[in-house]
């Protein structure tokens, strides 16, 4: 929903805030045009991390390669974040956006620090960032990848004193088989919110969301243009 709320100057904006509970998935995103470059930014203030099981984050016996919640193995990490930034591949066979290939940045509730990540049908590449999520600071994401190289750049600025928080390339062929034909195509930009442990969780004391807000869209962008969904 949009919301009017301080920005990180303390004046009023229009921003889109996460709804106050528990869902697989949830968020905006709109229809890109497939590249060798990808590029997108936001601000993003998280204002509550929910609440995580990591029982369910452990390695299927059943299904080896996949977490007791379905995801990849390597994902531990990143499958419950308040707010995450990038792109992905919505295909007919694959419309589920937890189900699809993700790259980007994204905001941890499990270990509560920002992280690149990207997850595609080859690869599965999780890279801390050195930056704890702070409720309440608006933090300039910036992301883009090259899907040639593959190099994928993640930027974080605090939004209050213009202070680079981090600023971090991984090469994604370093964590597994890339294939620029099949891992560095995308066809969605994305800002999504995630509850993938708490869905799958049996412990009926875990019903904390995590809340986020994102402001600033691709400021200043051509892409700026585009509607979104």
């Amino acid at each position: 929903m949009v919301i009017k709320t301080p920005d990180a100057d303390g004046f009023l904006t229009q921003a889109v805030a996460t709804l106050p509970s528990v869902d697989v998935i949830q968020g905006i995103y709109r229809e890109i045009a497939d590249t060798t470059f990808y590029k997108t930014s936001v601000d993003v203030r998280v204002d509550q991390l929910g609440d995580v099981d990591p029982s369910v984050n452990v390695e299927d016996p059943n299904n080896p390669g996949f977490l007791l919640c379905g995801c990849p193995v390597g994902t531990e990490n990143i499958n419950d974040w308040p707010m995450a930034v990038g792109w992905n591949l919505l295909t007919e066979e694959s419309p589920n956006f937890l189900e699809t290939a993700f790259g980007g940045v994204s905001a941890s509730a499990d270990d509560q620090q920002w992280h690149l990540t990207f997850v595609t049908a080859n690869v599965v590449a999780d890279a801390p960032m050195g930056v704890p999520v702070t409720l309440g600071q608006w933090v300039g994401v910036e992301t883009d990848f090259d899907a040639t190289t593959g190099n994928l750049h993640g930027l974080l600025m605090d939004k209050a004193s213009g202070m680079t928080l981090a600023d971090l390339t991984i090469n994604v062929a370093n964590f597994g088989s890339y294939d620029p034909k099949v891992d560095g195509v995308f066809n969605t930009e994305s800002f999504t919110n995630a509850e993938i442990s708490l869905i799958n969780s049996k412990d009926p004391s875990l019903t904390q969301p995590s809340l986020a807000v994102i402001d600033n869209i691709d400021l200043g962008s051509q892409q700026c243009q585009v509607p979104f969904s």
